[in-house]
């Protein structure tokens, strides 16, 4: 978590209180500064091989760095940069368990940062390539090897995760792309599973794409999950999809006027949502 006095890390446990009610109460372990500037994203580390998370998070922020974070000691441990990284340009950071390497967007380019850089100031990435324009967001497909990039042309880019091959790129909204999530599903009829990229965009459309064949297949309009599901729809204008986050194939995907949809993966042509969630009053701008 940032706030705009730390540019840092505020640590805190959430403690359950049992009463004429039961209510969460947030108590505020540690706060540890350690950015110039405000955070863009928190990532944990993730093995997959013990299935656990790992003590240790990353931060990324719009100064243009990215931080590894000790939660069992409260301080930061590395800080990773590079020449080529912008200010207030800052996109995700995800971690692949595989390469022990961290990626990450500034601008119209994807880094990648070996943690197992022994120097605590690392200024310089391993690896990096350039795409079409600035990038939003990226997600990395573990099945493929790919990471997707989100761009404000409507373009989805997709890098080979060692920057070996000329990256593709493939128009996926007529404006902003903004995210991306890789999702497997499996098809009962074919008894296949298939490897898909959904997107949102700025367009007011959540997209579905091949990855094998790089060719989208479905453009929805965010309208149309609320007028075929009997949603109430306030104003003209339609709400913008900020976010969008897969789960054993359930779909959520978080809207510019605070609503939450959860949909079926595999239904997602039929517009079919399990339930929608008024969430907040306002956007909900990362998952």
């Amino acid at each position: 978590v940032s706030t705009q006095s730390t540019w840092g890390l505020i640590l805190s446990e959430m403690e359950s209180k049992r009463g004429v009610g039961n209510y969460d109460k947030s108590v505020v372990l540690q706060k540890r500064p350690g950015h110039k500037d405000a955070l863009t994203c928190v990532s944990s580390l993730y093995n997959p091989d013990s299935k656990e998370y790992v003590d240790i998070i990353a931060t990324t922020s719009d100064d243009a760095s990215i931080r590894l974070w000790d939660l069992r000691k409260g301080t930061s441990v590395k800080r990773f940069a590079d020449p080529k990284m912008i200010k207030e340009k800052m996109a995700n950071t995800i971690f692949d368990f595989d390469s022990k390497t961290l990626f990450t967007a500034s601008g119209p380019r994807v880094f990648g940062f070996d943690i197992r850089n022994e120097k605590v100031l690392v200024n310089e990435c391993t690896s990096n390539a350039e795409g079409a324009d600035e990038i939003n967001h990226i997600a990395l497909d573990k099945k493929s090897n790919l990471i997707a990039a989100s761009d404000d042309t409507g373009n989805i880019v997709f890098f080979d995760k060692t920057f070996a091959e000329t990256p593709t790129i493939v128009p996926m909204h007529e404006t902003v792309c903004f995210q991306s999530e890789f999702v497997q599903i499996h098809r009962k009829k074919t008894k296949k599973t298939h490897n898909h990229c959904f997107t949102i965009g700025f367009d007011c459309r959540i997209s579905r794409m091949n990855v094998e064949t790089k060719k989208g297949e479905h453009l929805l309009n965010v309208g149309d999950f609320f007028r075929r599901n009997n949603l109430p729809l306030q104003g003209m204008t339609l709400p913008l999809p900020y976010s969008i986050f897969h789960d054993d194939g359930e779909l959520l995907v978080s809207l510019e006027n605070g609503t939450l949809l959860s949909i079926k993966a595999n239904e997602f042509e039929q517009y079919k949502i399990n339930y929608a969630l008024d969430a907040h009053i306002n956007k909900i701008v990362r998952r």
